[in-house]
């Protein structure tokens, strides 16, 4: 499970576990269980995204470029919104959102996290041939 290659071999069904994470994240939002936050919207819609791409099964330059520019703006939302939790800290405003689970700061850090990887296994695919 730690080696590159069971990503690669598994890369189909972390796409669709990426769309369920979507889906459930947006099912909150739309229940109004959290915050209408349009960083956290960002973030899970490029999550959902990148799982579509990660489904498709193509290791083609055009769908590596798109995969890319949607997974470094998403990553440079997740890393503005987790920025914006240690501008709190520093000035000494920070406190954590109880339930902790829903906290901005912790799911933000994961989005970045998930976002990269998810870039990360769509670009360096191996072609189909090789």
């Amino acid at each position: 499970m730690f080696t590159f290659e069971f990503y690669q071999k598994h890369i189909r069904l972390l796409g669709v576990i990426a769309i369920v994470v979507c889906m459930g994240a947006w099912a909150v939002d739309w229940l109004e269980v959290v915050y209408p936050c349009p960083f956290c919207r960002v973030q899970r819609t490029i999550i959902g995204v990148l799982g579509a791409f990660m489904i498709l099964g193509s290791s083609h330059f055009i769908l590596k470029y798109f995969a890319s520019v949607f997974a470094f703006f998403g990553a440079g939302v997740a890393m503005s919104q987790h920025f914006r939790g240690w501008v709190k800290i520093h000035k000494g405003e920070f406190a954590w959102y109880d339930p902790i689970y829903y906290d901005a700061f912790i799911l933000s850090f994961l989005a970045l996290f998930i976002i990269i990887a998810q870039a990360w296994i769509i670009c360096l695919r191996r072609t189909q041939n090789a």
